[in-house]
């Protein structure tokens, strides 16, 4: 699987995107899903179980783009299922 460095990609892009950017001092901004069930029924059991398994397998972006955790501001949305 190839890996992707997101802050050696901005160290190598910048230069030749004539951006003015150092990685180490370059923010984040991730969003964050809280997921709770809600009681009326818009999706069927199935649908709920196959999207709660998604949900719970999903990557975290920092570890996947190798972000640093100091970098990072976090926002989370809450999303009724």
């Amino acid at each position: 699987m190839q890996e992707i460095d997101l802050p050696e990609v901005l160290r190598s892009a910048a230069p030749q995107l004539h951006l003015d950017l150092v990685p180490e001092e370059t923010f984040f901004l991730l969003p964050r899903e809280t997921i709770i069930q809600y009681t009326n029924r818009q999706m069927r059991r199935w649908q709920q179980s196959l999207f709660a398994w998604l949900s719970r397998n999903m990557s975290y972006a920092p570890d996947y783009f190798f972000i640093p955790y100091a970098q990072i501001i976090d926002f989370t949305w809450i999303m009724k299922v």
